[in-house]
Formats: C-alpha cells, structure tokens, sequence
C-alpha cells in the first residue's frame, strides 16, 4: 500500500511540472501567432520592405526579409505564413488538450478516466493534422508532404489513448469490486 501512495504522489508531482511546462508552451504558441499575423498584416499594407531606415542605414527590416522568404512571391509569403499560422494554433490547442490532461491528474491522481482517453485520441488526431501540415508551397499550388515521423507518432498516441480506454475498464471494475 505504501508503494502505491508513492507512485500516486509521483504521478501528481511530474503531472503538475509538465502542466506548468505545457502551459509555457501554449504560451510561446499564442506568442509566436501573435508576431505572425502581425508580420502578415505588415505585408498585406505595406509589402516586403525594411520598416525603418535613418541615415541611409537599415535600423529595423523587415520580418520577411529572411533568406528563406526573399525568393517567395507575394502569394507564396501568404500561403506560408497562413499555414504557419495555422500550425502554431494546432500546436496551442495540442498543448492545451495535454495541459488539461496533466492539470487533471495532478488533482485527482488516477490516470484512468474516459475524459483523459478522449484527450489523448484529440491530441493524436491534432498531431497527425499538424504533421500534414508540414507542406511545400509552389508557385501554383500547394503539395502536402507526408511525414512519415508524424503519422507514426499519431498512431502511437492514438495506441496509447487505447490503452488508456483499457485501464478505464480496469480501473472501473476493480472499483465494482471493492
């Protein structure tokens, strides 16, 4: 019994660590949307030029001035950055269905529950779209690479929410029992 308690109090502790370090990384997500739409905007109005220049020296360029952008058309740099956008959400809302997962465990101790298995089958599902995501752009139009690491991965996490949806069971007939 005492080696249970342990383990519960394991669970709990790494549970509330990785919820604090989800969260950060939910954050640096919204952060980074945040600085994309604003560069977007900032080439919507007033293109791919440098923000600011005194003295004839370059003081702020501009956030596409990159070298992986330069050869881009106008098309091309809203295309990218949309998709770059939409992956970062992706990626927030990953975090959060983790986030919420954790934050849960913490509290209550047992992994085991049906809403955590759902979680988990979100976050296999937000993985796999967000390894989709992972395109090319052309000049005329967009191809979709497969990751073949992200596929796996999202089937590995969706055989884990499996497991869980077992443990569920488990741990629901165990709790008729006693």
């Amino acid at each position: 019994m005492n080696t249970s308690n342990t383990i519960t109090q394991k669970i709990k502790s790494m549970s509330k660590a990785l919820s604090i370090i989800l969260k950060f990384a939910r954050i640096f997500c919204y952060i980074g949307i945040g600085i994309s739409v604003c560069g977007l905007i900032y080439v919507l109005f007033f293109g791919n030029i440098d923000l600011l220049i005194l003295k004839g020296d370059v003081i702020l360029r501009s956030p596409f001035t990159d070298a992986s952008f330069k050869d881009m058309d106008f098309k091309q740099l809203i295309v990218t950055s949309v998709i770059g956008i939409i992956g970062m959400a992706l990626m927030a809302n990953l975090f959060l269905q983790a986030q919420n997962i954790f934050k849960d465990i913490s509290k209550d101790g047992s992994p085991f529950e049906m809403k955590h298995v759902k979680r988990i089958k979100r976050v296999a599902i937000l993985y796999l779209i967000i390894s989709l995501l992972d395109s090319e752009t052309s000049a005329l139009s967009i191809s979709i690479s497969f990751n073949m690491v992200g596929i796996v991965g999202a089937l590995m996490f969706y055989c884990i929410a499996l497991v869980f949806e077992y443990g569920c069971a488990l741990q629901q007939e165990s709790d008729e029992i006693l």
